[in-house]
């Protein structure tokens, strides 16, 4: 038994790695979670993905209204200009030491074959990721 203290060591130091691994992703936000809500705006669902952010959680009706308003207004005028968001994919993410908070840079391609990337800041709040 003394002969293989070391491979008990080497299993406990495999467990806390993959514990450790696993606590990390689940420290950040998922890029099918990130597209899902992004994915709202894309498709002109401008109140449902108001009601993501967590700054507008106690504001009142009118202000959310006006924020989903402004959101349309940008998405209009993109199209106007033969540049409206076709399509948005996760490049990376970013999260704090604590993992409570999360950079997100998406890269939005758009109808005329240009792209930018955009960055979304992104809060954990009761479990959930939500736009800041």
């Amino acid at each position: 038994m003394q002969k293989f203290w070391w491979l008990w060591v080497l299993w406990i130091g495999l467990m806390a790695s993959c514990a450790s691994s696993q606590d990390k992703n689940a420290d950040e936000p998922s890029v099918e979670e990130v597209e899902r809500i992004y994915g709202l705006y894309l498709n002109g669902r401008y109140e449902e993905y108001v009601d993501e952010m967590l700054s507008c959680d106690s504001m009142p009706t009118a202000y959310r209204q006006q924020m989903a308003d402004l959101h349309k207004m940008h998405a209009r005028r993109q199209s106007e200009k033969n540049r409206s968001a076709v399509r948005a994919t996760v490049e990376r993410i970013e999260t704090t030491t604590t993992g409570q908070q999360a950079n997100v840079f998406l890269r939005v391609e758009y109808s005329d074959q240009s792209h930018d990337v955009v960055l979304l800041s992104m809060v954990r709040h009761n479990n959930r990721w939500r736009l800041e």
